[in-house]
Parts: structure tokens; sequence; C-alpha cells
């Protein structure tokens, strides 16, 4: 994960980029720093929700959007076991759940693909804990805690076996969901995803120690996320982004959120061969922030339940600068 602070100053007509870009690295990057693991259930245990009539939620005064965001509608919050969790939900259709990357609040989601997906499902994304509007909690989180939370938001809110797709760390997440709770979900789409243990394929030695610097170059950081004709899926994400107010991550959940991936990679994988719905497991083909061979051993792992498809050129970002692959791949797999 790159460190927040502030980025080099340049003297570019595209300086907007570097905002955008720090916090959409913190969102679905992260770092080899060691961190001290926290206590949780074993990846690959199952654990229980119960199944009870959908909580009642609340609406965050003044989060209405306008214009040709409106239709995000306003954020609410449901208490989630012991959390409060921030959710925004739009659309019509069967249930789909997002999952956005470490570290990153759902004001991310590029509104241009929210808009395309909203036309087939009624879509839900959130806030994991720590961030954007979720009410803080104290102590650490693993993966596994977060897959339980996704669980839960599913029964708080009532979701009909939602269809879940899974950026980076949220692709882990739902991975983990699948493996924990594999009845409540009807399908998996993720992308950008490790499998955790050791088998994980983690970036090159220099990505890592970009990530781990405090004020990283800009340039690079593009690299990593787009490919090198996606210039304009670089200005349409900015157009996207300056729509939605965005909410800036705290040191201490980057830091938290470290420490969680950290832990995934360091306990034995997740059992996928114990994903009971279909997965469509994706990643770009040039992706070397999370290399592909990760998607593939994922697929391997899973086995007869997944699907594997590669973005041609794509990087880490490859579904905003793909969006018609993108959605064109998950509607025909979702159905």
């Amino acid at each position: 994960m790159v460190k927040t602070g502030e980025m080099r100053t340049r003297r570019s007509p595209t300086w907007p980029v570097v905002l955008a870009v720090v916090l959409l690295v913190v969102a679905c990057s992260s770092t080899a720093t060691d961190s001290s693991p926290t206590a949780a259930d074993p990846p690959s245990s199952t654990t229980t929700v119960t199944t009870a009539p959908p909580v009642e939620s609340k609406e965050l005064p003044g989060t209405t959007l306008t214009g040709d965001v409106a239709f995000l509608g306003p954020i609410r919050t449901v208490p989630v076991g012991n959390l409060t969790l921030a959710f925004r939900q739009f659309g019509d259709g069967p249930d789909l759940l997002l999952i956005a990357g470490q570290a990153s609040s759902m004001s991310l989601w590029p509104a241009t693909m929210l808009a395309a997906l909203a036309e087939h499902h009624r879509v839900t994304m959130y806030d994991n804990r720590e961030l954007g509007s979720t009410v803080p909690t104290t102590g650490g989180f693993t993966l596994p805690d977060l897959a339980d939370d996704a669980a839960r938001l599913i029964a708080a809110l009532g979701l009909d076996h939602p269809a879940v797709f899974g950026w980076s760390t949220g692709g882990e997440i739902g991975l983990l969901l699948g493996v924990r709770h594999p009845d409540v979900l009807s399908a998996l789409i993720i992308t950008g995803a490790t499998p955790g243990g050791p088998k994980s394929v983690l970036p090159p030695a220099d990505i890592i120690a970009l990530f781990a610097e405090a004020n990283p170059d800009t340039g690079k950081l593009l690299d990593v996320l787009f490919s090198p004709s996606g210039a304009a899926a670089q200005a349409a994400f900015i157009t996207d982004f300056v729509k939605v107010p965005q909410q800036a991550v705290t040191p201490r959940a980057a830091a938290l959120y470290d420490t969680a991936e950290q832990e995934y990679w360091r306990v034995p994988e997740p059992d996928l061969a114990a994903i009971k719905v279909p997965v469509l497991v994706m990643n770009g083909s040039d992706d070397y922030a999370v290399p592909p061979a990760n998607a593939t051993y994922i697929a391997q792992r899973i086995g007869a339940n997944a699907t594997l498809q590669l973005d041609p050129g794509g990087r880490h970002a490859w579904f905003i600068e793909h969006p018609a692959a993108f959605a064109t791949a998950l509607t025909s797999f979702v159905g």
C-alpha cells in the first residue's frame, strides 16, 4: 500500500490525476512491510450468519447527490453485528454487492461504471470497517473478519443471494466470503486478487518499494493502474472522481489494512475448493501490481466452478480502462 502524503508537485495540465491516483492506489495496493498479525478465525473456517428480517437503516443527512450521480441515492447506515456500516443502494434487478479494494471507501467506484451496472442490478456498495462513513471501531481485524462483515451486511439488508464483485483486496474478501459463507451469494466475480498464503505472487521488488514510499512517483503509479494507451480512461476516471465527495483514508486505517493484507499472505491459503457458487476470476494480462499468475492459480484451486478470463493488455484498473469488456463479461456471467 502506498503511504498517504503529499505527492511531488509537477507543472503539468494533468495535475488533478495526482489526487485520484493516490487514493486509488491506496484502495487497491499493499506493501510487503512486516506487521503483527491480529487474532481471528482461520481463513478456511466456515462461519454461520443467522438469517433474520432486514434491519432498518438510517439516512445520513447531507449525503444525497445531484446531477447525473443523483441515482446513487444517499448514504445510509445499518447495524451489522457490533459494527455500523455505511452503504449506498441503487438500481433495479437481481442483487449485486460491490467490495472495494484495500483501504478504499465506496466513493472511489467510478460513477459511469455504477450507472451501467444499475441498469441490470440492484447495486449495493459499502464502506468496510474504519473507512468512509462507517463508524470507527477499536482494535485490529483480518480479511476473514471483513468477509464475515460482508455476510452480516447481506443478512442485515435482506439481499437475496447477491452476486458479488470484488476488486483487489475486495476480491480476496470475496473469496473468503465464498469459503466461509457459501450459502449467502449466488455468484462471485473477482479481479486483481491473490489467493492468500505462500502461493500468492507478490509485486516485483521495485513496485513493493514504490508502494512503501511516502511520496511515490506519480508517473509510476499511473503506469501500475493503466496501460500505456489508457490516457482517455484516466481522464474519464477523473471526471467521475470529482462528481462524488471523496473521503480520505486515515493513517490508522491504512495501517490496519496493511496489517490485514500481510496476515492474509502469511497464513495458509483458504480452502478455495469449498466455494460452491460459480466464480469468474479476472485479471489484467499485464497487471504487475497483482500478476495474472494469481488469477490462474485461484481458478485452478476453485476447480470446475471457476472461469478464468484475462483482459488483453489490461493492468490493475483494467475494468475501468475497458468498461465495455468488463460490463459484457459481468452481465453475461451473472445472467
